[in-house]
């Protein structure tokens, strides 16, 4: 077997995606458990947005999810994102230090919901015609939470022996 075979490269990948899970998950129980303090405290953060703009986008009616279906969506995308960013963000960014990394994911990501997602809902830009400034800051906090701890716990595995 040579070292650039296709074993290496699917090493690889599996290396990747557990160090991608490894970081995501405890950034997205971080984001889960901030956002249900939230909830619990009266803040209103938002209504699934992107779960509502896939169904308008669909043609379907936009159904309420049950909260389990809801909250197994939310992870779902969590873990997405974390895989994004282990295959497709961190390798672009790798030469910024993981601030800016953290920073700039999570400018776009935020940007996309508040100026496509929430707009095309009828919610406004960042969904002002349903969340106050308190609820528009706090989910804006659990959203930094989680792609900060996100970009600080991955940690980009060694590349395959012999491979540079």
């Amino acid at each position: 077997m040579t070292l650039s075979s296709p074993r290496n490269s699917s090493h690889d990948k599996w290396n990747t995606l557990k160090a991608a899970l490894a970081a995501g998950i405890p950034a997205l129980a971080a984001n889960t458990l901030m956002l249900e303090a939230g909830r619990r405290l009266g803040v209103e953060t938002g209504r699934g947005g992107l779960l509502q703009w896939l169904h308008a986008m669909s043609g379907s009616q936009a159904s309420e999810w049950s909260g389990t279906a809801a909250l197994a969506f939310h992870l779902a995308v969590g873990l997405l994102m974390a895989m994004l960013y282990a295959f497709a963000v961190e390798p672009v960014l790798r030469r910024r230090t993981r601030a800016v990394q953290g920073l700039l994911y999570a400018a776009a990501t935020w940007l996309i919901n508040a100026a496509v997602v929430l707009p095309g809902l009828g919610e406004g830009f960042a969904g002002y015609r349903h969340i106050d400034v308190l609820g528009m800051a706090y989910f804006a906090c659990a959203h930094i939470l989680f792609f900060a701890m996100l970009v600080l716990l991955y940690r980009r595995p060694a590349p395959a022996r012999g491979k540079e």
